[in-house]
């Protein structure tokens, strides 16, 4: 049964992943840092989360909590929009796990939740969102949507966070080279 669901899983979204990366462009148009996270995870055999994120939900988050989604941002959830729920093929070997919009939580509320301490500059203004998991919850990364930090990538988990990339097309990059400078606190 799982088998079949998975190869469902892989049916169902081949269309998703031939649009995220090509982007509707055709293969000899250069790729995207968001296409080539598309291609990495599928050559992986990861399965993208659900399907590109709409106008409307974009909407929906952004009055939820009062901010304005960054570009680069935006564009990766229209795009990729996280890994699978499917087990097997939601994490990458490192342990890595893109969530969906649907399930970005505020840094406080993610923090309160896992008993984690989370530095003020990043805690007090609840404008930093989680959308990556590191190691089942050892860590987590979370983009910025507020000045002076806005599209920022923070690690949290570790007794100091910080900013591993001023964007999240570069946090892309430095994830698809796996930089070691996204792993240290």
């Amino acid at each position: 049964m799982i088998g079949n669901l998975a190869q469902a899983e892989v049916k169902k979204w081949s269309h998703f992943y031939q649009l995220a990366v090509d982007g509707g462009r055709g293969s000899g148009a250069a790729m995207e840092w968001y296409q080539r996270l598309a291609q990495t995870w599928q050559s992986h055999n990861l399965l993208l989360g659900v399907t590109p994120v709409t106008e409307e939900s974009f909407q929906a988050f952004e009055d939820r909590f009062s901010v304005r989604i960054p570009s680069d941002v935006r564009r990766y959830f229209q795009c990729v929009n996280g890994t699978s729920i499917l087990a097997g093929h939601d994490m990458d070997e490192n342990g890595f796990r893109f969530l969906p919009l649907s399930e970005v939580q505020a840094v406080g509320d993610f923090a309160a939740e896992m008993g984690w301490k989370i530095d003020d500059e990043i805690l007090g203004h609840q404008t930093a969102f989680v959308f990556v998991d590191y190691l089942a919850w050892c860590g987590a990364y979370a983009f910025e949507t507020a000045s002076p930090n806005e599209g920022a990538v923070y690690l949290l988990g570790y007794p100091r966070q910080r900013i591993v990339a001023p964007t999240l097309a570069k946090f892309a990059e430095l994830y698809l080279k796996d930089d070691d400078s996204i792993y240290r606190a």
